[in-house]
């Protein structure tokens, strides 16, 4: 009788290990660690997507790159210019493309690598 009201005690006993607890807390916190350090990077792709697809419409290749400094301004990108964009005619079909890396450090050696392009075309 008394084996069987042990085992109903540990039975009945729910929760968390403290092993448990440490193992989960490290877990959330790389991963808001990583959102943290990732998110940046990614809303300066989107906005320097955006001026591309603005200033593709300025004209030649000098009005292109002076319309994406002024779009780049505006949305505060400041890793990447006009200068860095290739602006392209290939058959009577022009486009403007660019291509970048980031690198963003995590801790001591990891670090993540993005490597972010894209092309429009001009019509």
């Amino acid at each position: 009788m008394k084996h069987y009201r042990t085992h109903t005690l540990i039975a009945a006993q729910r929760g968390i290990s403290i092993l448990g607890l440490i193992f989960w807390v490290f877990l959330l916190g790389t991963l808001a660690l990583v959102g943290a350090k990732t998110v940046p990077v990614v809303t300066e792709y989107m906005a320097i997507k955006k001026a591309v697809n603005i200033a593709k419409s300025a004209g030649d290749a000098a009005a292109i790159r002076s319309s994406f400094d002024q779009q780049s301004r505006v949305n505060y990108v400041d890793n990447f210019s006009g200068k860095d964009l290739m602006v392209e005619n290939v058959g009577g079909v022009s486009t403007v493309s660019f291509a970048y890396q980031r690198v963003i450090p995590i801790a001591g050696p990891m670090s993540l690598l993005f490597d972010f392009s894209g092309k429009e075309l001009v019509r």
